[in-house]
């Protein structure tokens, strides 16, 4: 019996790698990526330096190694397990960073994951903040982000314009003070979409006073790999400077949480979760007429035709319906809804609304919209 049990001790010896092995030594491996990503951290909190190297060896190397050690110190295989046990708690650290906060971790990478680079000189580390770059990009649930370059005090970036059956790639400005993203006449007429008669006008306040534009519709304007469609835009010759064709206005950045990266020349944006109401960029295209109202017994009638002069849909429309007395006090608010208008339709709004007494006048007020890509 006890030569069979020597012999089957010596087998399992001679076993060579197994899967026992094979785990042990995945969950090993996991220290150095947990270590990156914690000493990346670590520097976002404390800055590159003397003070984040030393914390680095002693609280993320040294405090972890010896703390582990000595909680297994009496195990047989006390410097095995020790390291299992860093693994471990690094793959979990790395997992939670990941796929928890993937956003903040992939700004962290972009911005620190390169620190030890800065030991063999800025070349190197603006070489390695690079590579760090495209991990960050990679990342599961990372935002996306584009070049820019900095432009007599303007923020440029390149972008894509769809026009009427052609898109057109351009350089733009990104200006988050612009209500509305604007295009040159001659981009405008490139794609196929320049302005007509019956064009809305976008008024603005100018240092010379006040100046007004004509409204178009992009079917699409796409930045990196981000779209935003339909979009409004203003025709604007003096916003168009060089061979920048025009403004990225906040009717598209609205869409995304944008982050400028100085550091990196990149701007991370990330699409917000909440519907974005686009009501400042429809309305312009809404004719309203033939506005009546009547009293039927105990009821208001209000009637109106709204017409989409735009070439897309709109849809997801709310308007409001107000009584008000003679000091325009609101006696009575109805809401009504429609759920869509197509390009250069016409809906006829009927809004039955309880009569108040005092009543003097009415009022009709879009509150929320969107627009609808046409139907193919």
């Amino acid at each position: 019996m006890a030569m069979a049990r020597r012999v089957q001790m010596q087998t399992e010896a001679q076993g060579g790698f197994t899967k026992k092995h094979a785990v042990a030594l995945l969950l090993c491996l996991g220290i150095l990526p947990g270590l990156w990503l914690q000493s990346s951290y670590l520097a976002l909190w404390l800055g590159e330096g003397r003070t984040h190297f030393l914390a680095v060896v002693v609280g993320l190397v040294a405090a972890p190694l010896v703390g582990f050690f000595w909680l297994v110190r009496h195990h047989p295989k006390a410097l095995k397990v020790t390291g299992l046990l860093w693994g471990i708690t690094a793959w979990v650290s790395s997992l939670f960073f990941f796929f928890v906060i993937p956003e903040t971790t992939s700004q962290v990478i972009t911005s620190h994951g390169a620190w030890m680079f800065s030991f063999a000189g800025a070349k190197t580390r603006a070489r390695g903040d690079r590579v760090m770059d495209s991990v960050a990009r990679s990342l599961p649930g990372a935002s996306q982000s584009v070049p820019f370059s900095f432009e007599q005090g303007s923020i440029v970036v390149q972008a894509t314009i769809e026009g009427n059956g052609r898109s057109l790639p351009v350089r733009m400005v990104l200006d988050t003070g612009a209500s509305f993203t604007t295009i040159s006449p001659q981009t405008a007429a490139a794609l196929g979409v320049a302005p007509g008669p019956r064009s809305p006008l976008l008024h603005v306040q100018t240092a010379g006073g006040e100046a007004t534009y004509p409204l178009v519709v992009l079917p699409g304007l796409t930045l990196g790999s981000s779209r935003v469609g339909p979009l409004a835009a203003a025709v604007c010759e003096p916003c168009a400077v060089g061979d920048k064709v025009g403004l990225l206005g906040l009717n598209f950045t609205s869409h995304f949480q944008m982050v400028i990266d100085n550091k990196t020349g990149r701007v991370r944006m990330r699409p917000v979760e909440d519907w974005v109401d686009r009501r400042a960029e429809v309305e312009p295209f809404l004719e309203v007429h033939g506005l009546a109202g009547s009293e039927e017994g105990d009821l208001m009638r209000i009637t109106a035709q709204v017409t989409n002069l735009s070439p897309e849909g709109v849809g997801n429309l709310a308007f409001e319906v107000t009584l008000t007395d003679d000091a325009d006090r609101a006696l009575n608010v109805q809401r009504v809804t429609v759920d869509r208008i197509e390009a250069g339709a016409t809906h006829t709004l009927n809004v039955d609304i309880a009569a108040q007494p005092g009543c003097a006048s009415f009022r009709l007020e879009l509150r929320q919209a969107s627009w609808k890509e046409n139907k193919q």
